[in-house]
């Protein structure tokens, strides 16, 4: 309820100004409701990136999937605040996910997300005994399209990503190569 009145600017009297000043439970609350409204309070996101309950990390790690509804500049800075956080190393899939699901061109800020969440999953990304092995081939399609869409700088970084996810034995990565080919 914190979260709604503050959108629609009714915290009245006797209620947290803070968002510090909520209980956990509270503050889980207000990131399921910022997770769907990130234009009006990426401010509250971005602190509970790194938030010391991991279930509002959780939440607030969601909004990278609606991130869309910001300008273009407000999205490398949510994204690289998100990349910055303790919410990214947990969660980085919330955002591989809506890389991978962008029809537009891919912005650059993409291959630090990728190669990032690579180093985060380390060898899960080639173990498929874990949930982290189904980023291989996510970051995988993500670099791959960003490889096409490059200038050369940025095509030299998408092979040394895709060298060291071929490396590491990246689940998907062989077959998104052959497929390639």
């Amino acid at each position: 309820m914190w979260a709604v009145s503050l959108l629609n600017d009714g915290l009245g009297p006797g209620l947290p100004t803070e968002l510090t000043d909520l209980s956990p439970a509270a503050r889980r609350g207000a990131a399921q409701v910022f997770q769907v409204n990130v234009a009006e309070v990426q401010t509250h996101l971005i602190s509970m990136f790194d938030d010391e309950d991991h279930e509002v990390r959780r939440h607030a790690a969601r909004a990278m999937r609606h991130r869309d509804e910001l300008d273009v500049g407000d999205v490398e800075a949510l994204v690289r605040r998100f990349m910055n956080s303790q919410s990214f190393a947990e969660h980085f899939e919330e955002l591989l996910d809506a890389l991978d699901g962008m029809t537009a061109t891919l912005p650059d800020v993409a291959i630090e997300v990728c190669e990032r969440a690579f180093e985060a999953a380390g060898a899960d990304m080639g173990d498929v005994r874990t949930a982290r092995a189904m980023a291989g081939p996510q970051v995988t399609s993500i670099v791959l399209r960003l490889y096409r869409q490059a200038e050369p700088g940025l095509r030299s970084r998408c092979l040394d990503l895709i060298d060291r996810l071929d490396e590491a034995a990246a689940y998907g990565v062989a077959q998104a190569l052959a497929e390639e080919r």
